[in-house]
């Protein structure tokens, strides 16, 4: 419902599609009907997966991934190993803000004038700011795409910082602050990563705060920028229609020739903290979220947890949604999720629900994850589960875009090749796996945030 784990897209908060409503029904008719169909789909995926997808080192040090199909549509991405997680308490943010300047324009290129060359054509802009990384990118139609290559790399590379644009990007980041008090089901996530970490820099919004985005100076943002968005900290994803060798000359066009050596990123060591935050807000309904510390993105562990979080908590059919919503009606909805990032990510519980039945649903919880400790899950629900994963594979690998965006994910927190093999290591997991994953993930210490309605104005 909110906290589940997402691969690609606009990451605040860092959040895995979610298809599970209608994935999960397809699900079942494949275990009614057999999973056969799935698997040879998913199969025929991951080879032209490995066949056709080349990481190469340019000239420079910097490196290229590249899946070519030419069906009309090209897909270009930007990636810098830098985000939130780069950030202290004082500059909290400052990513976020300039992602939002980065568009607007470069030494050669007007304000709004990116937007022109590639929305002007049909094609698709945007960016995107987390915890372990920024992104920027553009689809295009392939008659249009050397000349959208060049506009976008300028900006990327030479942006002008323009202070009246700063002024008015303040303003919009500032609106975007204020605007997601009123989602609940951002607030709740930004209150589980503050109460889950201690002083590592997951426990600080992407997005920073009114006071810190309203002070930064331009000053401030260029050496941010000049510090960070380096071609040390970047790699470039293309997938669609366009010629290999001609992309590697345009890029040689924008990048350095010097040949760079790819800046070390320091794995920090996730410092959990857990405990309890209870919290009026002017929401009427009360929300509730669990987190323990999960595996972070390299630890072959990520596939068991994956699978598990699908099992407990993903669709109608799954066990938390039978045994505590629909049996013993103490939620309205409900959810499992895991977040996998560079370091120790979180694994959550989230549900919606009256007040009043907080308590018996967190005792209620306490029994279902006790006995998935003890008693691990069933080989239907694991046949189930992994159903629902490749599903949701399929389903988040249509378009040029989306296949860009998991093979960017997976290089920013570890490496591409994580994504090529996934459903290979999924459909490896067994029931025995899943119980030892329970007991070592979701017993000891845990996060409990409570969103209560003020003066206990929850649904009747």
């Amino acid at each position: 419902m909110f906290l589940t784990k997402k691969k690609g897209g606009d990451w605040m908060p860092n959040l895995k599609k979610t298809l599970f409503a209608a994935i999960t029904a397809l699900a079942v008719c494949l275990l009614i009907c057999g999973v056969a169909g799935a698997a040879s789909a998913t199969e025929n995926l991951m080879q032209a997966g490995e066949n056709a997808v080349s990481g190469t080192t340019l000239e420079n040090g910097i490196t290229l991934i590249v899946k070519e199909n030419h069906n009309g549509i090209a897909a270009f991405q930007i990636w810098f190993r830098t985000g939130a997680r780069d950030e202290d308490a004082s500059n909290a943010g400052i990513s976020h803000f300039i992602e939002h300047l980065i568009f607007k324009g470069s030494e050669k290129l007007k304000v709004n004038e990116l937007s022109t060359v590639i929305e002007g054509k049909g094609g698709v802009l945007n960016g995107g700011t987390s915890k372990d990384y920024t992104n920027y990118h553009f689809v295009i139609a392939k008659e249009y795409f050397e000349q959208a290559l060049d506009s976008m790399m300028d900006c990327v590379m030479n942006p002008v910082f323009d202070p009246a644009e700063i002024e008015k990007e303040r303003k919009v980041v500032t609106e975007e602050i204020v605007r997601n008090l009123d989602n609940p089901g951002w607030v709740i996530y930004d209150r589980v990563f503050a109460l889950s970490y201690d002083k590592h820099p997951y426990g600080r919004t992407v997005i920073g705060t009114k006071e810190i985005i309203e002070k930064v100076t331009r000053e401030e943002l260029v050496s941010y920028y000049r510090a960070r968005y380096i071609p040390e900290r970047m790699f470039i994803v293309a997938v669609g229609d366009f010629d290999k060798a001609k992309l590697i000359l345009k890029l040689k066009k924008h990048l350095p020739a010097a040949v760079l050596k790819k800046e070390a990123r320091q794995k920090l060591q996730a410092d959990f903290k857990g405990g309890r935050l209870e919290e009026e807000t002017n929401f009427k309904q009360a929300y509730v979220a669990a987190a323990w510390l999960g595996p972070e993105a390299a630890n072959n562990d990520n596939y068991a947890v994956d699978v598990l979080v699908t099992a407990l908590g993903s669709g109608r059919s799954s066990r938390l949604y039978r045994n505590i919503k629909e049996r013993a009606k103490l939620v309205y909805g409900i959810d499992a999720g895991y977040s996998t990032m560079r370091d120790e990510g979180l694994i959550t519980i989230g549900a919606e629900l009256d007040l009043k039945d907080a308590p018996a649903f967190e005792k209620k919880l306490e029994e279902e994850l006790k006995d998935i400790r003890e008693n691990g899950i069933t080989p239907a629900e694991l046949a189930k589960a992994v159903a629902i994963i490749e599903n949701n594979y399929i389903f988040s690998h249509e378009t040029n875009e989306e296949i860009a965006g998991a093979l960017g994910y997976y290089e920013a927190v570890s490496n591409y090749g994580q994504e090529l093999g996934y459903l290979e290591n999924i459909r490896k997991v067994k029931t025995e796996d899943l119980k030892v994953t329970a007991s070592k993930y979701l017993g000891g210490k845990r996060s409990w945030v409570l969103l209560k309605p003020r003066q206990n104005e929850n649904k009747k």
